[in-house]
């Protein structure tokens, strides 16, 4: 039976550190083309970025990778109240 840290190091390690990041953006901003604008990358780059995350969280649509990090807490809703400026 697994133990509760190999279940944590599971989470934090289903995405890379880029991943993360391009995942984050990708719930601010909405789509493809916005974050390959705000992190400085090709679009071909973030396409190659949401296969790998879509294929690490098992979905088949980028939104349903989006909730699946959201609920596993690897990134947030950029929409909760706790997280819109004013």
């Amino acid at each position: 039976m697994p133990s509760i840290h190999s279940s944590v190091d599971l989470v934090e390690n289903l995405l890379t550190p880029r991943q993360t990041q391009v995942a984050q953006a990708y719930a601010k901003h909405g789509s493809a083309p916005a974050v390959a604008d705000v992190l400085a990358i090709s679009l071909e780059t973030v396409r190659s970025h949401v296969k790998a995350i879509q294929q690490r969280t098992h979905q088949r649509s980028m939104l349903k990778a989006l909730l699946v990090l959201i609920a596993k807490g690897i990134i947030t809703n950029p929409f909760a109240s706790d997280n819109m400026s004013t």
